[in-house]
């Protein structure tokens, strides 16, 4: 079911919730890819909640709430913690921002304060005043980046944003697009932002983005084969094709109208700049699978 076809009573409610001046606003106009709420030092800005309804991929239909801190005193910050216990009754999903060593000091640039903040250090200094530090040892089998995620499936979280994860050393790029697909064999959506580009994983199934959105999109299959493959609503279109692991194929197309992306095996999906923001309001499915006469899901 589509954002226009879902009552919003229906759609999954994600709230963030934290101190004042904590970034949460900051982090609704990231992930919106919109400044849906207002940004300022001056803490107590956000008063009453701010819900943004849109169409997240892997989650569908749902509805984000930025909150007031809180720690909001006095008469007027008193009816904004209210305001916050309000949504925080109607939130089935809230927002952790989980920092992964140097990581810490980019959320402190762009005004956010995690949640959690883990690694082995090896970037910086552990900040001695931190109150939430998971640490781990230098000579270990996961990066920092692997070991945030495996954190937050032990905690129960379905959808990851992992910003400053492309554009860097090639090791870790790759390594970091390899933590797609282990987090869609393990049920959760994963998102790598940066480096002006947004990039995700379909396995067996269907990514759609609604109308209006352009830019460069690319397909590649990472492991094996992909059959099936058909791409709709793009320059250059596909119907049952087959993608290897051996050669990209679909490199360098481009979004016209409403793109319709599927495939039998594993897709990565790549898009510019121009168009991050569709993984925000994209739709994904799992494609039907017959057997022995029957249609399974």
């Amino acid at each position: 079911m589509s954002l226009n076809d879902t009552p919003r009573s229906d759609r999954l409610h994600i709230a963030i919730f934290g101190r004042r001046n904590a970034g949460k606003s900051s982090l609704l106009n990231a992930f919106t890819g919109r400044k849906a709420a207002i940004v300022s030092e001056t803490a107590g800005t956000t008063t009453d909640p701010v819900y943004k309804s849109m169409e997240i991929h892997g989650l569908g239909p749902c509805v984000l709430i930025d909150t007031a801190g809180f720690d909001d005193n006095g008469p007027m910050g008193e009816l904004r913690v209210q305001g916050t216990e309000e949504a925080l009754k109607k939130t089935d999903v809230a927002l952790v921002v989980i920092a992964a060593d140097a990581g810490y000091e980019i959320c402190l640039k762009e005004g956010l304060q995690p949640d959690l903040l883990l690694g082995d250090f090896d970037s910086m200094e552990a900040p001695a005043d931190f109150p939430h530090i998971l640490r781990a040892p230098v000579e270990k089998d996961d990066t920092d980046t692997m070991l945030a995620i495996k954190t937050g499936l032990a905690r129960g979280y379905q959808a990851f944003l992992l910003y400053g994860c492309l554009g860097g050393r090639l090791d870790h790029t790759y390594a970091n697009l390899q933590a797609l697909l282990y987090l869609a064999r393990h049920g959760a959506a994963g998102f790598l932002l940066g480096g002006g580009t947004a990039a995700s994983v379909v396995e067996n199934g269907e990514l759609s983005f609604p109308a209006g959105r352009t830019g460069i999109l690319s397909v590649f299959c990472p492991n094996g084969e992909a059959r099936g493959v058909t791409l709709r609503g793009l320059r250059y279109p596909l119907r049952d094709a087959v993608l290897t692991s051996a050669f990209p194929l679909g490199v360098s197309n481009h979004i016209r109208d409403t793109a319709r992306i599927t495939a039998q095996g594993t897709l990565l999906v790549m898009l510019c700049r121009e168009c991050m923001s569709s993984f925000s309001s994209c739709e994904r499915r799992k494609r039907s699978k017959k057997k022995n006469g029957q249609s399974e899901q």
